[in-house]
């Protein structure tokens, strides 16, 4: 159940926000409701991240309300939160270029409450971003309670909601193993023995990683994996040296390794790379945030400048704002697809030269290169390997420096 001090409403006529405010609490996000700039002051001072709602009668009142309460708070006790203005459904306009240009972070036409579910979509969103996992499904236990499911549909439900669980146990029994592997491996290197380990198990695993509920008992998982492949990475240089002086060829992990990092030097020697290093500009449109984590951990080994869009309207909020290097598209995204984010590049003139990258899992592929045909300049099955956007960079002429330590 969320916290009633992770959802704030600022409402100047409690009567119009009924039906809103009533929504909001059947699905267990009942707001705290207040009447004035100070009742949001005080809540941005607590340190639970928030999500603020804010409605007023015009759009630009929205503005001045949240700002205003946004004024009188000091950084240093500003809490994390996300301010969505509850629109008339004449100021949609107004308010969606507002968020094109980041002066708020979502909206909602809520004067009249035309979509009943919207408001719990963009809370749960909004707070999942700020680190809360979503409220689990009921499942079985819903569909015996709702009186208009028949039983031949309860019992084509329940067969599947059984299967997807059944999916489930596999996925975190997968999950287990990798663990448990990815330790056996970390201790040998760290012993300078040979170890061997199923990449390939491993990325298909945390590609089909899907489920909020469990997504929170793979950060250790992600850590240890990022962890020990940086460590091979890094070490490999010295260790394949010494290896060829003693004409000794590499074997497991190190084999691996080894012949992928002949492999792109083979390529980088025919590869006109610019010399003159910059700061390359980056944006990652994802919303899994799996892959958000697994990609920034090898992006931020660079001297790069990174920003990320959870959806497609950030996306092109980002996108009209700033000239990037790089744009790295998921396929699909909660409120449109990679396909039209690529063809609004494309037209864009501040980043029309911009080179673009679709990330996508196994069964979109057929998707990505019809991408491919849009103008994209390559497509890669999530998750994103360091030598993968290291090779991406050198076929596209993009020079990246690494981090001194």
């Amino acid at each position: 159940m969320v916290d009633v001090s992770q959802v704030i409403l600022f409402s100047e006529d409690r009567d119009a926000d009924k039906l809103l405010i009533s929504t909001l609490t059947k699905h267990n996000q009942k707001p705290a409701v207040v009447g004035n700039i100070e009742g949001i002051v005080e809540h941005l001072k607590e340190s639970t991240p928030k999500v603020i709602l804010v409605s007023t009668a015009q759009f630009q009142d929205s503005l001045s309300v949240f700002y205003s309460a946004l004024d009188k708070v000091t950084d240093d006790k500003l809490c994390e939160h996300f301010f969505v203005s509850l629109v008339s459904r004449f100021d949609e306009a107004e308010a969606y270029n507002a968020y094109r240009n980041g002066i708020i972070d979502d909206y909602l036409v809520a004067r009249p409450l035309y979509e009943i579910h919207r408001p719990i979509l963009i809370c749960e969103q909004l707070l999942t971003e700020l680190g809360f996992a979503k409220k689990e499904k009921p499942g079985l236990e819903y569909i015996y309670r709702a009186e208009k499911y028949s039983d031949d549909v309860r019992a084509l439900l329940a067969k599947g909601l059984e299967r997807k669980e059944q999916m489930k146990d596999e996925l975190e029994s997968s999950v287990t193993t990798i663990e448990k592997a990815l330790d056996n491996a970390a201790e040998k290197i760290q012993k300078h023995q040979s170890a061997s380990l199923d990449l390939e198990k491993l990325k298909q695993t945390l590609a089909k990683i899907k489920s909020d509920e469990i997504r929170p008992e793979l950060l250790k998982l992600q850590s240890k994996a990022l962890n020990l492949l940086q460590t091979v990475v890094q070490d490999s240089k010295d260790i394949f040296s010494s290896t060829i002086t003693e004409s000794t060829p590499p074997t497991g992990l190190e084999a691996k390794t080894y012949n992928k990092f002949q492999e792109l030097q083979l390529n980088s020697q025919n590869v006109d790379i610019p010399k003159a290093a910059k700061k390359v500009k980056v944006l990652l449109v994802e919303d899994d945030p799996i892959s958000i984590h697994l990609t920034t951990e090898i992006l931020t080994l660079y001297n790069i400048d990174l920003d990320t869009a959870f959806t497609g309207r950030r996306a092109l909020a980002c996108l009209k704002t700033k000239q990037y290097d790089l744009v790295f598209i998921d396929i699909n995204l909660p409120d449109t697809n990679g396909a039209y984010i690529l063809d609004q590049i494309k037209q864009d003139t501040k980043n029309k030269t911009t080179h673009a990258v679709m990330l996508t899992a196994n069964r979109q592929k057929k998707t990505a290169l019809d991408c491919l045909n849009r103008g994209a300049k390559n497509y890669i099955v999530k998750p994103l390997r360091q030598e993968i956007f290291l090779a991406i960079c050198e076929k596209l002429k993009i020079s990246v420096t690494k981090k001194s330590k």
